[in-house]
């Protein structure tokens, strides 16, 4: 009995520990592992561009990547306009749609945009189909697409081999010599342009002739040159430079430049002091560098002396201006006829002012100076000397004498006593189309003109005109050509 009570002990005790370690076990059990919460989701697309009956199947991406639930449900904000059905979204009718995706309490929104039914393209062409560049040349092909009202006309270009020619919105740029396709895609559709690289040009120095000086005065002379290469490049420069002292005169020195994109050019350098030797040569600049013609060298004439004849109180040159800054070597001497406020002088004897082998740019300047007085910068005459004003041509016109002949030549004599002064009749040259072009010689031998330094108008300046009978005071347009006498300043 006393056995049997020992082995009912030992058995109701290990039933017990049993019973606590299944209970222990049961309670760990129901607890479980901890669930991990989805602490954020991204969508591949934010924003979105549909046509009606298009779809789109988005991306969502649940973070953390081991989330105990990642179920994403989908809500559109008008459904009338897109639907959502598990990430697929379907364009319904234009309009603006927010997408939501959410898991657990975490959401993210993608606005999409429903635009009219798509229209397709149907072809693209190039204004192009080969080209041929230099290398480091660029060129910038364009692209029609077709139809006009397709959806979506984005062009996209590529280059079959960049190492030779690189394409970026069809702008070509050439990068070594070869052949290279460049590819203009919109939607399906595809053009190509065949480009082929050639080697760079070598650029050369320019070469330019220096111009023989002319029209050479105390003050002035007329200069210029003549580009008979361009050295493979584009001119960027040109004109003349020159110097008193240094026999070979560069553009670091004195320089005038010339605007116009003329091959032969000429200009009157004035400002230059009497009696003095210059050296002069012509240039020209392109990238490479600036070429320079030959050097010519000229000397200035003294001053002419001022002298002439007084009359009332006024000294008159005893001859007309001839080049600009000297007078003519007679009395009867016609001289160059003048616009007014203009530099420039034009002979007498030339029916029509026309281009010639060496000016072939020379033409008459239709325009009238602005100017109401004739300025000193463009004043012909000699130093010592200038145009006369109204009232001291008019008090000469009042000292008026007789027509006569003088070495064969028609014209008038004005002075007091044995103080006479001579002007030829040469004619003028005039600004308006009387049967012949602008700055024709007219009234030659019959009829001149001599200018005031003053204005009337703004287009007309004060003249005596000298006709037969004798002379009197008038306008006359500023384009007009006429004859310069001198006045002692």
């Amino acid at each position: 009995m006393k056995k049997l009570t020992s082995i009912s002990f030992w058995l109701l005790f290990t039933l017990s520990m049993a019973a606590i370690v299944f209970t222990s076990c049961s309670k760990k059990d129901s607890k479980g592992d901890p669930s991990i919460a989805a602490t954020g989701i991204s969508l591949d697309k934010t924003t979105l561009s549909l046509a009606i009956g298009e779809e789109y199947t988005f991306t969502a991406t649940v973070t953390p990547d081991n989330a105990t639930d990642k179920t994403v449900t989908w809500t559109s904000s008008d459904a009338s306009k897109a639907t959502i059905n598990n990430g697929k979204v379907t364009a319904v009718a234009t309009g603006t749609v927010t997408i939501t995706a959410t898991v657990g309490d975490k959401t993210v929104t993608c606005t999409v945009t429903v635009s009219p039914t798509r229209i397709a393209v149907t072809g693209i062409a190039l204004d192009k189909t080969t080209l041929f560049l230099t290398v480091g040349g660029t060129y910038t092909l364009s692209a029609t697409v077709s139809p006009v009202n397709a959806t979506d006309k984005t062009v996209t270009w590529t280059s079959s081999d960049a190492t030779k020619a690189t394409v970026a919105n069809g702008k070509v740029i050439g990068v070594a010599a070869g052949t290279v396709t460049i590819t203009a895609k919109a939607g399906d559709k595809t053009a190509t342009c065949i480009v082929t690289l050639q080697p760079a040009a070598v650029i050369a120095l320019p070469t330019i002739v220096t111009a023989t000086a002319t029209q050479i005065t105390s003050n002035s002379a007329v200069l210029g040159g003549e580009i008979t290469s361009n050295g493979g490049g584009s001119i960027t420069s040109r004109g003349v430079c020159y110097s008193e002292t240094d026999p070979n005169p560069t553009i670091a020195g004195s320089i005038t430049t010339i605007t116009t994109s003329n091959s032969i050019f000429s200009f009157t350098l004035n400002g230059l002091s009497a009696t003095k030797t210059y050296f002069v040569r012509a240039y020209a600049t392109n990238s490479k560098g600036t070429g320079y013609g030959e050097v010519i060298s000229f000397t200035t004439p003294a001053l002419a002396p001022v002298t002439g004849v007084v009359i009332g109180g006024v000294t008159w040159a005893t001859s007309n201006v001839a080049s600009p800054g000297t007078f003519a070597s007679t009395e009867s001497s016609a001289g160059l006829l003048y616009q007014w406020n203009r530099i420039t002088g034009w002979n007498t004897t030339e029916l029509l002012i026309a281009p010639t082998v060496q000016e072939p740019y020379r033409q008459w300047d239709t325009s009238s100076s602005a100017s109401s007085s004739w300025s000193s910068s463009y004043d012909p005459c000699p130093l010592g000397w200038r145009m006369p004003t109204t009232q001291e041509l008019q008090s000469l016109v009042s000292k008026y004498k007789e027509y006569v002949y003088r070495n064969g030549v028609m014209g008038h004599t004005f002075g007091e006593g044995n103080a006479e002064i001579f002007l030829p009749v040469p004619g003028y040259r005039s600004d308006i189309n009387q049967g012949i072009l602008l700055g024709g010689a007219i009234q030659t031998g019959t009829q001149s003109i001599y200018w005031t330094s003053e204005q009337s108008t703004v287009d007309k300046a004060n003249i005596m005109t000298l006709y037969k009978e004798g002379p009197m005071m008038s306008t006359i347009q500023k384009a007009s050509g006429g004859s310069c006498r001198c006045v002692a300043k």
